[in-house]
């Protein structure tokens, strides 16, 4: 239906490109080369990240909401088995 479309939509975000990663400030850099939102592609992404154990975070700057600063987390987590020296 068109609202199952909607609000999957609304649910999601994808985008891909290049990236570099400054490990003094926590922080990686996307160059967006393709998006859901077409307005982000030729943009930069700018997400602050921590390890925690065997969990990446990556969250957003921070983003003016109506009412407060707005935050969006995104968290993955090793596989077990996978190959725990790739990291350093």
């Amino acid at each position: 239906t068109a609202e199952e479309i909607k609000t999957a939509f609304e649910g999601y975000i994808a985008y891909y490109g290049t990236y570099e990663v400054d490990e003094a400030n926590g922080q990686v850099t996307h160059r967006v080369e393709s998006a859901l939102f077409p307005n982000w592609i030729g943009d930069v992404q700018i997400r602050n990240y921590e390890f925690e154990g065997e969990r990446l975070r990556l969250n957003t700057q921070p983003i003016k909401g109506a009412r407060a600063d707005l935050t969006n987390t995104l968290l993955w987590e090793r596989v077990q088995g996978s190959n725990p020296g790739a990291r350093k």
